[in-house]
Parts: structure tokens; C-alpha cells; sequence
């Protein structure tokens, strides 16, 4: 009895797995075009934050803090792409705070130093856990 129970219920699903039905295949959750819109959009955005890092790095604010923590913004910049979309957007916002802002919290050239640190110490953290670092210099 076991046997036949198994056999009926083998058969419906070798049949669906053989001749699968054409709708279903073309039926998910989220479309193709909406897949690439959001993947083009978070495109975008990724350009935009990368774009206002390089821009804070190369700005006399940014500059300024490099000189305070040693550290070379062309090396900062050349692995800024090395960031995850959630590190350079979170990078990216705190830069445009303080760009918009730098009063706010502590002083202009403290919270610079800070953030600029945070830049770098969050590439290097990357690096580090991607095993990317080929400069011996760093």
C-alpha cells in the first residue's frame, strides 16, 4: 500500500518537473524591468557617494585633515571603490554633513580628523578582510 501511495504521489511531481507549465516560470515576485531599474538606481547612487568622498578627499578641509592623521589621500582615493554600497553611502553622508555643517558637533578641524580617520580606517579594514592590500607601503 505504502508503494502505490508513493508511486501516485512520484508521478504528478515527475510529470511537473518534466513539462513545467510556461506561466509559472515567467510569474516571480519583482519583474525584470524593476530589477534593473533598482539595480541601475543603486548604480547611481554608488557613483554619487564615491563622487562626494573623492570630492571631500581633494577638498582643503579633507586635505587638511590628512595632513593631521598622516594619511595620503591619492591612496584613500584609489581604493575608495573597494567599499561596499552600505560603507560608501555611510562614508559619503558623513562627509556631506560635515561639508554642509562644520560647526556641528565638535570643532571644524576635530571633526574632520575624525571622519577622515573613519575613511581610513574603514578602507583599510577592507582591504585587510579582502586581502586587496598590495601596496607594502601602506
Amino acid at each position: 500500500m505504502l508503494r502505490r501511495v508513493s508511486q501516485l504521489l512520484v508521478a504528478p511531481l515527475v510529470l511537473a518537473l518534466v513539462f513545467p507549465v510556461p506561466t509559472l516560470a515567467a510569474d516571480h515576485v519583482v519583474s525584470g524591468a524593476d530589477v534593473s531599474a533598482r539595480l541601475g538606481e543603486a548604480a547611481v547612487a554608488r557613483q554619487a557617494d564615491l563622487a562626494d568622498l573623492n570630492a571631500f578627499l581633494v577638498s582643503p578641509v579633507g586635505l587638511q585633515a590628512a595632513r593631521v592623521v598622516a594619511a595620503d589621500t591619492a591612496k584613500l582615493q584609489a581604493r575608495l571603490a573597494h567599499l561596499s554600497d552600505i560603507e560608501a553611502r555611510d562614508l559619503a553622508g558623513r562627509a556631506r554633513a560635515l561639508t554642509a555643517d562644520p560647526a556641528s558637533g565638535l570643532s571644524g578641524g576635530a571633526t574632520v580628523a575624525i571622519v577622515l580617520g573613519g575613511v581610513a580606517l574603514t578602507v583599510l579594514a577592507v582591504w585587510l578582510f579582502y586581502g586587496i592590500v598590495q601596496d607594502p607601503e601602506l
